[in-house]
């Protein structure tokens, strides 16, 4: 399996070199062939359905192959760990929301019920709400499998 390249399709645009061996012979199959593979995660969040209404609910569209867990941090500090692993760390519980958790089904396409979830951003300045500092997020959502 592998798409085929041609030797004027040396590159995928002007920032990614994708193959270039000019003096390697068109008849040698090893280097015609590239592998490729389709990414297909097992939880997706359709980026732009993310939405506030007025009504202070958040909505977005998600995608599951199975079950899922879905955590929201409000005010909160994300750090990646070794192999990718994140961990949230919470500025202030008395001033801001504590974390939240929500059982969700699989399925494709759904939507994540507006009314679980109320965010009040009128309660908060426009630095707490807009990541000036670049290093609180005012909301980290975070979607884990159920084993």
């Amino acid at each position: 399996m592998g798409n085929r390249v041609h030797a004027a399709n040396t590159s995928i645009n002007s920032q990614v070199s994708f193959l270039d061996h000019p003096q390697e012979s068109p008849a040698d199959p090893s280097h015609q062939l590239i592998p490729t593979a389709t990414l297909r995660p097992s939880i997706h969040i359709k980026r732009e359905s993310v939405k506030l209404t007025y009504s202070n609910t958040l909505t977005f569209q998600y995608f599951s192959h199975d079950e899922i867990q879905v955590f929201f941090y409000f005010f909160a500090i994300e750090s990646v760990k070794l192999y990718g692993n994140t961990e949230c760390y919470f500025i202030d519980t008395e001033k801001y929301p504590s974390p939240a958790q929500y059982d969700l089904q699989a399925g494709q396409g759904l939507f994540f019920p507006s009314n679980l979830q109320v965010f009040d951003p009128a309660s908060y300045t426009v630095q707490e709400l807009s990541f000036l500092d670049k290093r609180t997020y005012p909301l980290i959502i975070e979607m884990v499998l159920v084993k």
